[in-house]
C-alpha cells in the first residue's frame, strides 16, 4: 500500500530538465518535442549550448537533470544524461530511470 502512494506522489512531482546540444537550436527542438510529447510529468526548463551550460545552471537552480546529446565535460551539480536525439526507447528507458531516483530523493529530504 505505502508503495503505491509512493508511486502515485512521484508521478506528480515534475522534473525539471535542462536540454543540451552543441548550439542549443535545432537537435535541442526536436528533443524537447520529443521528451514533451512522451512525458508529460517533466519541464523543460530551458534549451541551451553546450558553451552556455554553467551560465544557464547557475540561472535556473531548480534544474532537476541535465539531458544532453553530446557527452559533457566536468562536474555538475546535478544528474546529467546522454540520449540520442531521436530519443530511443532505450534513451525513454533510461530518462524514466533516472527521473524516478530523482524523484525517490525528493521524497527523502
Amino acid at each position: 500500500m505505502v508503495y503505491f502512494a509512493q508511486a502515485i506522489e512521484s508521478k506528480q512531482t515534475p522534473v525539471n530538465i535542462l536540454l543540451v546540444c552543441t548550439t542549443g537550436l535545432g537537435t535541442a527542438q526536436l528533443l524537447r518535442a520529443k521528451i514533451e510529447r512522451r512525458f508529460s510529468e517533466f519541464h523543460i526548463v530551458t534549451t541551451v549550448a553546450t558553451k552556455d551550460l554553467d551560465e544557464k545552471l547557475c540561472a535556473h537552480p531548480e534544474v532537476d537533470l541535465v539531458v544532453s546529446t553530446v557527452s559533457l565535460s566536468g562536474n555538475l551539480p546535478v544528474p546529467t544524461l546522454v540520449v540520442s536525439a531521436m530519443l530511443t526507447l532505450e534513451d525513454q528507458e533510461r530518462l524514466e530511470r533516472e527521473a524516478d531516483q530523482i524523484r525517490r530523493k525528493a521524497v527523502m529530504l
